[in-house]
């Protein structure tokens, strides 16, 4: 059986390295749709949005240091790239979209702080989008509430509410990181699930499927290498993936016990979708029913994971929680960012079960193709 196994394995990859167009083609709908949404969520995380700062107290000491709150990385995101310039700049950038939003620090701005009066600030917001509209509001209200807490100014002599927020994490985690794991996922599940497809319907296109199926248990073997085979060529792939993502979108990978065992959790995943695919393959027979339908599901189950936001702001998340792309998200978050390790265990029960229910479906057909 091993011989016969070894030789539908070799077979399989002499067949992907005639192919070498499937190692490419199979990189660009994770890297593209990777490279739209993590670029799609930027200004939210690491770059910070442009901003221009009108000060006219610029020889003021608070005013220089209000100034320098606004280009903080402290605190929550978003996050602003700050530059003083004149009003007539300031207007320039606004109106050419170069800017989203002008603060303008009045002349007095110092003298009321030293002399704890109201003191204002105007601000001219882009409006375009809600969603920036909205993260220019928050995040000028953040950098004011940063202000007054680090320069003790919620002092007893101006009186008003004192909040002293507490947080989960020192920290916060930037979306665009949080979304890396999600794109390692989609990877995964479009790999293993297309080259288990590609492999499955070789035989019927190469006509080679009545020799197999005439030969005693070939129709077995044939599966079992073509399996083993997907698995081997999805993880050399997912190797070279997690290489780019690395160098697009910076270093997330460390090299810890978490890290392999999060890297195990990958391993299963592709061994799932590598038994579907492998499945799917034998069953359609036809290389044009492949591409399609592999995009399709890796998508869908990339969008329903938890990828872009957390599983728990889903409406469904009970039932998505049950999905082995959710269960693994979940996993490498933990691992790579110490984020919701409260559903390691759990996440670990639900990817278990899947590959117990792959293993079980692939070895009832086996069953059945013993029997014919």
């Amino acid at each position: 059986m091993l011989t016969q196994v070894y030789g539908e394995l070799v077979k399989s990859l002499h067949s992907f390295s005639r192919h070498k167009v499937f190692a490419l083609v199979v990189f660009i709908p994770p890297l593209f749709l990777s490279f739209l949404f993590i670029n799609a969520f930027t200004y939210s995380g690491d770059q910070g949005f442009p901003v221009v700062v009108v000060n006219e107290g610029q020889s003021e000491k608070w005013s220089n240091t209000f100034v320098n709150v606004l280009s903080s990385r402290e605190g929550t995101v978003p996050y602003f790239d700050a530059v003083v310039t004149t009003e007539k700049e300031a207007e320039e950038l606004f109106n050419s979209r170069e800017t989203f939003m002008i603060v303008y620090i009045p002349e007095e701005f110092s003298y009321t702080v030293e002399n704890n009066l109201p003191v204002h600030i105007k601000a001219k917001i882009n409006t375009i989008h809600e969603d920036v509209s909205k993260n220019l509001r928050l995040g000028l209200e953040s950098r004011i509430y940063q202000f007054i807490t680090k320069y003790q100014l919620d002092s007893d002599v101006r009186p008003g509410f004192l909040v002293e927020p507490e947080t989960d994490y020192e920290t916060e985690l930037l979306r665009s990181r949080y979304m890396i794991t999600g794109v390692l996922v989609m990877a995964a599940v479009f790999v293993s699930l297309f080259y288990g497809a590609v492999l499955g319907v070789e035989e019927k296109n190469n006509k080679t499927i009545t020799e197999i199926i005439m030969s005693p248990y070939g129709e077995v073997y044939a599966r079992i290498g073509k399996v083993v085979a997907t698995i081997l060529i999805s993880w050399c792939i997912m190797v070279i993936f997690a290489f780019l993502c690395t160098v697009l979108y910076g270093s997330f990978l460390s090299f810890n016990t978490d890290s392999v065992v999060a890297f195990g959790a990958l391993v299963c995943l592709t061994a799932i979708f590598s038994i579907f695919g492998v499945l799917y393959g034998f069953k359609v027979g036809d290389f044009r029913a492949v591409p399609a339908p592999t995009i399709i599901v890796s998508f869908s189950l990339w969008l329903i994971s938890g990828s872009i936001n957390p599983l728990g702001f889903s409406a469904s998340s009970d039932i998505f929680a049950i999905t082995p792309t959710a269960a693994v998200v979940r996993i490498l978050t933990a691992a790579f960012f110490h984020r919701g390790v409260e559903h390691w265990c759990t996440s670990w029960a639900v990817l278990g079960s899947w590959v117990v229910i792959a293993g079980v479906i692939f070895l009832g057909l086996l069953g059945i193709s013993t029997k014919k």
